[in-house]
């Protein structure tokens, strides 16, 4: 099976995901062409379009990947439906952004003989339209090691307004924290830059350098967005159809993986359930108190993460189990392996 996986490189996170499978499908000796857009990181949507039109007319795969198919314009999306039907080419989806993206998803569906996604409740609600739950999982191909814990907690992701608040609450927590991350979204809604907290933005870091960091850290705080804030525009879908799928999600981001994966335990909101079950498999006795809710009012919250900073010798035992755990079952070569095997069945 010759097989095209390409890349969008719109967003680190999902650029590091996309470079994973590369390497998992080089790992299992797959023939395979890689167009990896991270390469071109100026590169406009219009170029991206143009040179997938292009590229998959002029070659012939088996199969196309696309991880995060979300930049893909109306006028691709029926040029590629006419090379399906042509030339016989199976086309799947590696969804990573869901349930945010997911609007975009369902609009592009039938472009895509399977749709396998990052959030269960996606996969669940719309399995009779080819969707196939495949959680996002830590790169075990990104170089890391275990260091010395110089934070007790740490905060680091885009600063959407809900995580501007809970920002400002941690602060008021008498610990060594980092926090950091890009405030993007906070600078093109002109929310004020002393309500962030920042001067200026901080930017995003390398992933190896986000590994750093989480091996650094004892806790790393994993909130989710904002049910209404779905990204810029709501990815520019009428009528925000993913919003009720956003409220109801429970399953992990990559956050949650590349934490535990370098010895850090990641605190998520409460209601994502398929988190608890993977936390629960490497240290059942402690689960409970490990799950916090992040959407606490502040004097519980801080109570709830004092509380969690005090008992550490009591939490640290997970970082034993879990960096082996996560290394042995929530890999990208694992995943490209299951993708594999639900292809030869379907």
């Amino acid at each position: 099976m010759k097989i095209c996986l390409i890349n969008n490189g719109g967003h680190i996170g999902i650029s590091s995901i996309g470079n994973a499978y590369n390497q998992a499908f080089e790992s299992l000796g797959l023939d395979f062409v890689f167009i990896n857009f991270k390469s071109y990181p100026k590169m406009h949507n219009d170029m991206i379009n143009m040179i997938i039109k292009s590229y998959l007319s002029m070659n012939f795969f088996d199969a196309v990947f696309m991880i995060q198919p979300t930049f893909i314009y109306s006028d691709t999306y029926f040029y590629l439906k006419g090379i399906k039907q042509q030339k016989g080419t199976k086309f799947y989806s590696i969804n990573t952004e869901d349930p945010y993206s997911f609007s975009t998803m369902l609009q592009m569906s039938d472009l895509f003989d399977l749709k396998f996604t990052n959030e269960k409740i996606c996969a669940d609600r719309y399995q009779t339209m080819g969707f196939k739950y495949l959680p996002v999982a830590f790169n075990n191909y990104q170089n890391y090691k275990q260091r010395e814990k110089e934070f007790d907690l740490t905060l680091f992701c885009s600063y959407y307004e809900d995580r501007v608040e809970l920002k400002n609450k941690i602060m008021k927590l008498d610990c060594k924290k980092f926090i950091g991350g890009s405030i993007g979204y906070a600078m093109m809604h002109n929310i004020p830059m002393d309500l962030t907290g920042f001067t200026a933005s901080p930017g995003l870091m390398p992933r190896y350098k986000e590994y750093e960091l989480y091996s650094q850290s004892k806790f790393v705080l994993d909130p989710h967005r904002d049910p209404l804030i779905t990204g810029p525009s709501d990815f520019n879908v009428p009528g925000k159809m993913c919003i009720p799928i956003v409220k109801e999600a429970v399953s992990p981001n990559p956050r949650f993986f590349d934490a535990l994966g370098c010895g850090a335990i990641p605190l998520v909101n409460s209601n994502r359930t398929e988190c608890f079950k993977i936390l629960k498999t490497l240290l059942p006795e402690i689960i409970e108190d490990v799950i916090t809710d992040i959407e606490l009012n502040e004097k519980d919250l801080l109570l709830d993460l004092k509380k969690k900073l005090d008992q550490w010798e009591k939490y640290k035992r997970l970082i034993y189990y879990a960096p082996n755990q996560i290394l042995s079952d929530h890999t990208y070569l694992n995943r490209a392996k299951t993708i594999l095997e639900i292809i030869e069945e379907s």
